[in-house]
């Protein structure tokens, strides 16, 4: 054999086994048997390498704890054998549910919500998890109901101070001593659908506040609502007495009057509750 017979040979024999493989990558469902070489679980299989690896992995699974998901006329029986496969518990008293500390719970509303749970499947875990949820919702909810009657409260003082002066303290005590003599005093901490108390109430404050008043203008003594008034008056009152001093006629104006001078100082003290 000459040497470019031998070459030619050596040629033909790697050739050949690559047309081979590529035939028989490529091919490789054609050794499968006819019914099941078009089985459409086969199409995304690139190659024996691959069929390989999904067998192995189909074999790790065998033995694992698997939950076929009901068909749409699947019973309550076979969800509730879901729902115990995934955790809930046999019974709803079964929950075993913490709150934070310090958080007080209703039993009533524990036991609906244990029973709730129970009916739509929660695991233990998935129930806690709600639960957590609702307490900080509420939580919340206290705080942004607190912040607000807070700021109602001082509203009040505020509205009640620029139109009482000096007189404020004064007379927020006359309403808290008629509401003792005459009144509960639970009623001040009773809520007003806006949410405020009886007690922070402008209006109420006010009218017990000219009641306590009243009483005293015409009882000629104000015993019941605790110490002798100190003549401390509100804007109000106090333009009105000022304008029945300084009338065209009295000793406000007649230097030579024997009163004159106590109509000055008081004109001058009913000046300092007016302009507060």
């Amino acid at each position: 054999m000459t040497d470019t017979q031998e070459q030619g040979a050596d040629v033909s024999q790697e050739v050949a086994p690559s047309d081979v493989s590529e035939s028989t990558t490529s091919d490789w469902r054609e050794s499968l048997p006819e019914q099941i070489r078009g089985h459409e679980g086969l199409k995304d299989i690139k190659d024996v390498g691959a069929l390989a690896n999904s067998y192995l992995h189909a074999q790790s699974m065998v033995g694992a704890d698997k939950i076929a998901i009901p068909r749409k006329s699947a019973t309550d029986e076979d969800w509730a054998n879901v729902y115990a496969k995934l955790g809930r518990p046999e019974e709803a008293k079964g929950y075993e549910l913490q709150f934070g500390e310090g958080q007080e719970v209703n039993d009533d509303f524990l036991n609906a919500f244990k029973q709730t749970s129970h009916s739509v499947g929660l695991s233990n875990k998935q129930a806690q998890k709600l639960a957590e949820w609702y307490q900080s919702q509420v939580t919340s909810q206290e705080d942004i109901q607190e912040s607000q009657f807070r700021s109602l409260q001082e509203e009040s003082v505020t509205a009640l101070k620029k139109e009482w002066g000096k007189a404020y303290d004064e007379r927020v005590k006359t309403a808290s001593n008629v509401l003792q003599e005459f009144g509960d005093t639970t009623l001040a901490d009773m809520r007003l659908a806006d949410g405020s108390l009886v007690g922070d109430s402008p209006q109420m404050v006010k009218l017990l506040a000219n009641m306590g008043k009243y009483l005293a203008d015409k009882t000629g003594e104000d015993s019941f609502v605790g110490e002798k008034g100190s003549g401390v008056m509100a804007p109000d009152e106090a333009q009105s007495k000022l304008r029945e001093l300084t009338a065209t006629d009295t000793p406000y104006w007649d230097e030579r009057h024997p009163e004159h001078q106590w109509y000055v100082d008081e004109a001058m003290r009913l000046r300092e509750f007016i302009v507060g």
